[in-house]
């Protein structure tokens, strides 16, 4: 019996063992997992949308599982919850006078697909606020013109709406008030023989900018006073829709002008653009191919730094005294050495040039009383001596060698016309007027201009991307020149110089609230802006230096003062500073015609000596 109950006691351990853990693994049961929301309610956003992000928490969180949220509407869009704790979208503007609300779901997934938790968020959007016009304008003229990619890698259409025709002589009629659009797309024309944009909702892009779906800061709106006298606005926001029913196309225009004013412009009708062609000047134009050897080669600095120089390069296949055969001419951005070698490898036209290994493309200067190329081109001369002109729209110049040895150039470029120009070279190429430091200064130096008086010209929009000053100010001893843009917001000279901080300019070109770095000439002619001591008459200095970097600041005070200050580095390493104020005297030079493109622009000379 003894045994009999021992192990009838085993037995009843064993099974009270087994019920224990039964009842300790019906304890460690999981707990489902929840969604937290960072916030209660709806969430409120004004009728212009945006960015938004809501925060959230996950209790009992399970490995590999995810958010996931997307409702039906459209105009919530662009979710994103890669990031855990935050989901980001954005909501689109609300056009109508009426507030709209959507449901946003948010689930929590499992990597099975599973949802493991929910939750969900309103979006309620206001209404659109109405907008007050100052200027409304039910336009009955349209006047298009294409330039398909002549001025950048999208396609470029210029559409005039107006509520006047132009003249005969193409001039706004007095009383006319005009719009010009100056569009971008990066979609092709379907029909390119019938060019028009794609229906859209375009916006106004940044200054220079000649993105997709786009219209430049140049648009404007234009009133006729009378024949001599038109009043520009520009704008700085705004959206042109164009919309397409059958034969009938619609522009309407919702615009805010640099006076805060708002413009409300549409126009329905036919749109038609024409293509844009050469002017018939008299010039005749290239129409074979050519394929020649140059028996001369010519390089002429222009400006540039210790880095790369714009250079106009000329060669061709006529000897002395002879008038039949091909010149060409090339400007080209070359880097260089301290030598004077000009960088080996491939130099490629295009309308993006300035940096090194570019090619500026042929252009046809219409400005003039008698047109002129510029940039890149050939003239042919035939037996009778009568040239022809092909302006480069595409090509590579392939440069082998150095000064020491001499050079291999091989050309291949296609004219605007469709026609091949090639031409190799091999001999000596100098490149005449590459400049070196030329800096007087010797140390840091800080400027004394107590007592200094100021000159201000302005040349109104000079180089089409802003008002254009030359500022000078000269004290007794020493002073300092400046060649300054602002934008094309500030043409009025009426206004003056506008405060602002320039920065130096880096392009071939002045552009925004920039400052030309002061060059000279290899006559010795000073430009842009430059250190003045020394001087010694009739405009003769003979201490200088140049600014390379640095910032300018200008500060307009509204009552014909200014305090200007500066700190820049001369092309030796020198810093060169220090501040100014007093009254600048304004002188509108637009009147007397600006100086031709890329000529010396100051008074201030360094005379050259024996």
């Amino acid at each position: 019996m003894k045994r009999v109950y021992l192990l009838f006691l085993t037995v009843f351990l064993f099974l009270a063992g087994s019920v224990s853990c039964d009842n300790q693994e019906q304890k460690i049961e999981i707990e489902p997992s929840s969604i937290e929301l960072g916030f209660d309610g709806n969430l409120q956003v004004s009728s212009d949308g945006g960015v938004f992000v809501i925060t959230y928490n996950i209790v009992n969180p399970v490995e590999s599982a995810k958010i996931v949220a997307q409702p039906a509407e459209d105009w919530l869009y662009d979710f994103n919850c890669d990031t855990f704790g935050k989901i980001a979208f954005s909501v689109g503007q609300n056009e109508d006078e009426q507030s709209r609300s959507a449901v946003v779901p948010v689930n929590y997934v499992s990597e099975e697909g599973d949802v493991l938790a929910e939750a969900e968020f309103a979006v309620v959007q206001d209404a659109a606020v109405p907008v007050e016009y100052d200027y409304i304008l039910e336009a009955e003229y349209f006047d298009g013109l294409y330039y398909a990619q002549q001025f950048s890698i999208n396609y470029n259409y210029y559409a005039w709406i107006s509520s006047k025709p132009f003249d005969d002589a193409e001039f706004f009629i007095p009383g006319g008030i005009y719009y010009v659009f100056d569009i971008y797309t990066a979609t092709p024309p379907e029909d390119e023989s019938n060019p028009a944009p794609p229906a859209g909702v375009y916006t106004l892009g940044e200054y220079g900018s000649t993105e997709d779906m786009t219209f430049s800061m140049e648009s404007r709106r234009c009133y006729s006073v009378d024949f001599e006298t038109t009043i520009y606005n520009y704008f700085v926001d705004g959206t042109l829709t164009i919309t397409k029913n059958g034969d009938e196309w619609t522009y309407e225009a919702s615009l805010e002008d640099t006076d805060g004013k708002m413009h409300y412009l549409t126009y329905s009708g036919n749109a038609p653009y024409v293509g844009d062609k050469p002017v018939d000047t008299g010039m005749k134009r290239i129409e074979h191919d050519i394929n020649t050897v140059a028996v001369s080669a010519t390089g002429s600095y222009m400006r540039g730094d210790d880095e790369v120089m714009e250079v106009s390069l000329q060669m061709q296949d006529m000897e002395m005294g002879v008038w039949h055969g091909t010149r060409i001419y090339l400007d080209v951005f070359m880097p260089y050495d301290v030598d004077g070698n000009i960088e080996n490898g491939t130099y490629t036209l295009t309308r993006d040039n300035g940096e090194p290994g570019t090619i500026v493309e042929g252009i046809l200067n219409e400005e003039m009383q008698y047109p002129y190329p510029t940039g890149s081109y050939a003239q042919y001369y035939d037996e009778n001596s009568d040239d022809f002109l092909g302006l480069f729209d595409s090509g590579t110049l392939e440069v082998t060698g150095d000064a020491a040895n001499g050079y291999e150039l091989v050309l291949d470029f296609v004219t605007m016309e469709g026609y091949s120009v090639k031409c190799s070279y091999s001999g000596p190429l100098t490149i005449i007027g590459i400049p070196g430091p030329y800096s007087t200064l010797t140390d840091d130096h800080t400027l004394d201009l107590a007592g200094a008086e100021a000159d201000a010209y302005f040349y109104g929009d000079y180089f089409l991307t802003g008002g254009n000053w030359i500022v000078e100010i000269i004290g007794e001893e020493e002073g300092l020149t400046m060649d300054i843009v602002a934008d094309t917001l500030h043409l009025d000279f009426a206004e003056g110089i506008p405060s602002g901080v320039y920065k130096a300019c880096e392009k071939s070109y002045l552009g925004p609230w920039e400052y030309q770095p002061g060059s000279m000439s290899y006559g010795g002619s000073l430009s842009g802006t430059n250190y003045l001591g020394g001087f010694e008459g009739d405009g003769n200095v003979s201490q200088y230096a140049p600014a390379t970097s640095g910032d300018l600041i200008i500060t307009n005070h509204g009552d014909g003062s200014y305090t200007v200050s500066f700190e820049f580095l001369d092309d030796k390493g020198h810093t060169w500073d220090g501040e100014w104020t007093g009254v600048i005297n304004l002188i509108d030079d637009r009147a007397m015609g600006a100086p031709p493109a890329g000529a010396p622009r100051s008074r201030f000379n360094v005379p050259l000596r024996k």
